[in-house]
């Protein structure tokens, strides 16, 4: 049986042009992978990402989702109402992305008790 984070890792490999270090360069840290869990739906604004994550201060946030827009994972989808609200999604490479985090999240929900 391979363990998690190999079997993490080779998901990355079979998946992306990525190398793995490059991979979780990208991915890594607290913030990242739940905010792309939070966005695996679809578009979310700033507030919207931020209430699903109240311990996290809205710096950290903000520098968070700057970092996944340098690394091309997710992009601005424009504004909605008045003052203008970002709002966030995927782009393609974010959405190739997202079938790394999915491994991921499925060991968190087997394992919830256990970790």
């Amino acid at each position: 049986m391979t363990t998690f984070p190999e079997a993490i890792l080779d998901h990355i490999r079979a998946n992306t042009d990525w190398d793995a270090p490059t991979a979780l360069k990208h991915l890594g840290g607290p913030l990242k992978p739940l905010i792309c869990y939070y966005l695996q739906e679809g578009v979310a604004t700033f507030r919207n990402i931020r209430n699903l994550m109240p311990e996290c201060d809205k710096l950290s946030l903000h520098f968070a989702l700057e970092e996944l827009q340098s690394s091309g994972i997710l992009r601005k989808a424009g504004t909605i109402g008045m003052p203008p609200t970002p709002r966030y999604c995927f782009t393609d490479l974010g959405l190739q992305m997202r079938r790394v985090y999915e491994p991921l999240w499925q060991w968190s929900l087997a394992n919830r008790g256990g970790v």
